[in-house]
Parts: structure tokens; sequence; C-alpha cells
């Protein structure tokens, strides 16, 4: 019996060292832009920003998106 309760406390000090180091460091937020109406990933998207339009580049705030830059829309490739 004291072995299990030594192996389930290794267990819980374990799990909650774990979720601190597997936690997101937010060092930068994620720029989208809109391919074809989805909300891509700037790194992941294939095209450039040209000018015209409302802007190309943003971020979230929630679900609302904060243009980057303005006088630019994205053009896939």
């Amino acid at each position: 019996m004291k072995n299990f309760k030594l192996l389930l406390a290794a267990a819980v000090v374990f799990g909650a060292g774990s979720a601190f180091t597997t936690a997101k460091v937010k060092t930068a937020e994620q720029v989208y832009v809109d391919v074809d109406g989805i909300r891509t990933p700037i790194e992941q998207a294939d095209g450039k920003c040209e000018l015209g339009g409302p802007y190309c580049q943003y971020t979230l705030d929630g679900d609302t998106p904060v243009p980057r830059d303005s006088n630019s829309h994205f053009e896939s490739n």
C-alpha cells in the first residue's frame, strides 16, 4: 500500500510538472490572411499581399480580425 501511495504521489508531481513544460509560450501574435475565404496562418499561405482592398494581414482578438495593414489584399499563387 505504501508503494502505491508513493507511485501515485510521483505521478501527480510528474503530471503537474508536465503541464508547465508543455504549455505553449506565446512569443508573438499569429498573423493570418484570408485564402479563398479561409483564415490561414501566413506561413502556410501560398501567395502575397497586393495593393487595393481593406487589409491583407491580421491578427485575432478572440474571433475578431484586427488588421495589421491597410490598402492591400491577399492574392493566391
